[in-house]
């Protein structure tokens, strides 16, 4: 989950923990309108929370592999049209958990 949480921060986002096979971020307004329509379209596992009691532009983002860590790094740069080099020693060699 780390280097998960590490991706989300460099982008903007306020990570809380977890320990489930998701990750609760919450985003600045404007990634939000993006992200929260986004994502899917890029196949990545995505629910808008924001309706929750004190969930106010959150999304809770499906988590696996460096496969989908690297797809989700690409959908966050496609999307916000910013590059973020997660660097090497962040992001898991294909194929690994």
């Amino acid at each position: 989950r780390p280097a998960w949480a590490d991706l989300f921060a460099r982008f903007g986002a306020e990570v809380f923990p977890s320990e489930a096979n998701f990750v609760l971020t919450r985003w600045p307004e404007r990634e939000f309108g993006i992200l929260s329509g986004g994502l899917e379209g890029h196949g990545i596992r995505v629910r808008n929370v924001s309706t929750g009691a004190g969930l106010a532009r959150c999304l809770r983002i499906s988590v696996a592999g460096g496969a989908a860590l690297r797809a989700m790094t690409a959908a966050l740069e496609s999307l916000l049209g910013v590059s973020h080099d997660a660097g090497p020693e962040k992001l898991p060699e294909k194929g690994s958990r």
